[in-house]
């Protein structure tokens, strides 16, 4: 992949970041239980209070709040900085 298809492949992502948190809940309608698949993955790793998660990848953050109520914390990184809210 060259310079120009990179850059056009992440200008592509970044003008659709923004509806992500909709299109996550579109598909639950659809019958994608997706939150359920998040709750189902953050129980499977076990975690303590005081573990930390670094998510690569994370999009917008949404798995973020599973781990706050296991009391774990939680930084993660994406493609796209316009994405990405900070997590406490």
């Amino acid at each position: 992949m060259g310079d120009a298809e990179r850059d056009a492949v992440k200008a592509l992502y970044r003008k659709r970041a923004g509806h992500d948190d909709w299109t996550a809940n579109l598909y639950y309608l659809i019958g994608y239980r997706g939150w359920a698949y998040r709750r189902r993955a953050v129980a499977a790793l076990g975690l303590g209070a005081g573990d930390a998660v670094v998510e690569m990848c994370c999009g917008t953050g949404l798995n973020f709040s599973l781990l706050q109520g296991r009391s774990a914390r939680g930084a993660g990184s994406s493609e796209s900085s316009s994405r990405w809210r900070p997590t406490r």
